[in-house]
C-alpha cells in the first residue's frame, strides 16, 4: 500500500540568497592567512599566560593598596585576560572549521572585546606604575612586575589590532574579488 505511492521529483528553484554571494566561504577559505592567524592566536595565549603569572606574582608580593595605590591590586590580570583567552581560542578555531567567514567574524567580535579589556589592563597598570614612580622615585619590586605586565598588555593590544587589520584586509579583498567575478559573468546589456 505505502510502497507503491508515487513520489514527487520536483526540483525547487535555488534560493536568491545562494546566488547573491557565490562562493563567499570558498573565497574566504582560499584567502584567509591560516598560518599567520595561528601564530597570532598562539602569541595571544602566551601573553595571557605571562600576564596571569605576573598578576599572581604582583598579588603575592603585596596587596597593600594604601602603599602601592588603588589600581595595583585589582586582579585585572585575571578577569581581563579571560576575555583575551576566549578571543585567542576563537582565532585558533578558524583553522578547524569549514565555515571560515562565519568563524572569522565571530573571532573578530571576540577580538574587539579582548582589545577593550586589554585597554582596561593597560590603564590600570599604567596608573599604578605612574603613581609609584611619582611616590617613590624608583620602582619597588611589585611595580616592576606591574610594568612588565603593562608591556605584555600593550603587546596584546597590538596583536588584537593586527588580527582586526587582517580581517579587514581579507574582507575587502574578498568583496573586490567577488564583485569582479560577478561583473565578468554578468551578461552585457545593450
Amino acid at each position: 500500500m505505502f510502497a507503491n505511492r508515487p513520489q514527487s521529483r520536483r526540483s525547487y528553484p535555488p534560493s536568491s540568497r545562494s546566488h547573491a554571494r557565490p562562493g563567499l566561504n570558498d573565497a574566504w577559505r582560499l584567502i584567509w592567512p591560516f598560518t599567520t592567524t595561528t601564530v597570532l592566536g598562539i602569541c595571544l595565549i602566551l601573553c595571557v599566560l605571562v600576564i596571569g603569572a605576573l598578576e599572581t606574582a604582583s598579588l603575592a608580593i603585596s596587596t597593600d593598596s594604601v602603599y602601592y595605590g588603588t589600581t595595583s591590586s585589582t586582579g585585572a590580570g585575571f578577569w581581563c585576560e579571560f576575555y583575551v583567552f576566549i578571543a585567542a581560542t576563537l582565532i585558533l578555531i578558524i583553522n578547524f572549521v569549514l565555515r571560515t567567514h562565519l568563524w572569522a567574524t565571530v573571532a573578530l567580535l571576540g577580538t574587539f572585546a579582548a582589545a577593550g579589556f586589554s585597554i582596561v589592563i593597560i590603564g590600570l597598570d599604567a596608573k599604578a606604575v605612574k603613581d609609584a614612580n611619582d611616590r617613590f622615585g624608583t620602582l619597588p619590586k611589585k611595580v616592576e612586575v606591574l610594568a612588565a605586565q603593562l608591556a605584555f598588555a600593550c603587546l596584546e593590544l597590538v596583536l588584537c589590532g593586527l588580527f582586526i587589520g587582517i580581517y579587514i584586509l581579507v574582507h575587502m579583498y574578498v568583496q573586490f574579488r567577488l564583485r569582479r567575478v560577478q561583473n565578468i559573468e554578468a551578461p552585457l546589456k545593450f
